[in-house]
């Protein structure tokens, strides 16, 4: 799919596809769903109330960055190390990314503080992403998982995370077509609006379906399908 066929890129509104089932359970009524898988986050066997105090322990660290134009290598150190907490390889290349060599300009290319301050800037979904994420020209070892991040510790009510176990769910509900495992840039637009999407219908945050989602993708009891 072409860059330009991925912006113009539209999910269907899941109170227009009436067809679709999730375990039996019609579409409209999967906003109850979503908020009990939220409620299980991040620990489906754990506590309510430990669930709980995880999820605002989490939204005080992110809210940190809400709003801001411009981060600091600490602050972004510090949504490194709250995504890739369970993965130190992945914590180590993400670290590596934005190591102080790399962090201003130099050879007259942008460092990464000039990325992440262009990012914030755009107003195109892809281009926000595609500036930290794409090979080469973003930022060494952050790919679409640690650059939504950025994006959705920044501009929350406009950016979610890009989040492969969320990807997975979104397409078992048969809102997104089937594809690769990986979440791979032009998933991007197509993923933000089914969430959107999701959360306008429910009146949920982009976080909260984010982590509905990604609780959701490996819930033994309820196994998607769209009917015909």
């Amino acid at each position: 799919m072409s860059r330009r066929g991925v912006r113009s890129a539209r999910v269907a509104h899941p109170s227009h596809r009436p067809e679709l089932t999730f375990g039996g359970v019609a579409i409209a009524d999967i906003c109850g769903k979503l908020r009990a898988w939220h409620d299980q986050y991040p620990d489906p066997s754990g506590q309510a109330d430990q669930n709980a105090a995880a999820r605002a322990a989490e939204d005080e660290r992110r809210s940190r960055c809400a709003g801001m134009h411009v981060l600091g290598r600490d602050q972004v150190a510090e949504l490194v190390r709250w995504k890739f907490q369970s993965m130190p390889h992945r914590e180590a290349l993400a670290m590596k990314g934005i190591s102080p060599q790399r962090w201003h300009a130099r050879d007259g290319a942008p460092g990464v503080a000039d990325l992440i301050r262009i990012a914030l800037a755009t107003d195109d979904d892809y281009d926000a992403l595609a500036t930290m994420a794409a090979r080469g020209s973003g930022i060494d070892h952050f790919g679409p998982a640690m650059s939504s991040v950025v994006l959705a510790a920044c501009r929350p009510t406009r950016y979610t995370i890009a989040d492969s176990r969320a990807l997975h769910a979104l397409r078992a509900l048969g809102l997104l077509p089937q594809g690769q495992p990986s979440f791979r840039l032009d998933d991007w637009v197509p993923y933000l609006t089914a969430c959107r999407n999701l959360a306008s219908q429910c009146r949920l945050t982009l976080r909260q379906v984010d982590r509905a989602l990604w609780i959701a993708a490996s819930d033994p009891d309820s196994q998607p399908t769209a009917g015909t």
